[in-house]
């Protein structure tokens, strides 16, 4: 974003996404992202927070939810606050994606196509 000149736009630092290996292996594709060791780092929000505080600034059903990466931070801060989940979003929009390899059990068997 900073590239773009969007400065005004909040970044969070979510979770790892569940990475069982603890292995960073998105950093070194994207070289955009900033430097973990860098000084923009450092001001970044924790997400669960930034997630929390655009929710409560938000009006009611004026949030849409684009969840491009892991499902994980959305799915912790939905348990955790459903009911401001429910009364802030007017639409969440997946970028899908499926690993029929990594399917867990009891899934339907045919993934998505839309």
């Amino acid at each position: 974003l900073d590239v773009l000149s969007l400065h005004s736009i909040a970044v969070g630092v979510g979770t790892d996404g569940g990475d069982l290996d603890g292995e960073d292996v998105f950093s070194s594709t994207a070289p955009y992202m900033a430097s973990v060791r860098g000084s923009r780092a450092f001001l970044l929000e924790p997400g669960r927070r930034l997630l929390l505080r655009t929710f409560d600034e938000a009006r009611p059903k004026s949030l849409t939810v684009l969840l491009i990466s892991s499902l994980k931070d959305m799915a912790l801060f939905l348990r955790d606050n459903e009911a401001i989940f429910v009364d802030k979003v007017k639409e969440v929009v997946i970028m899908g994606g499926a690993d029929v390899a990594a399917r867990p059990r009891g899934l339907p068997g045919t993934p998505a196509r839309h």
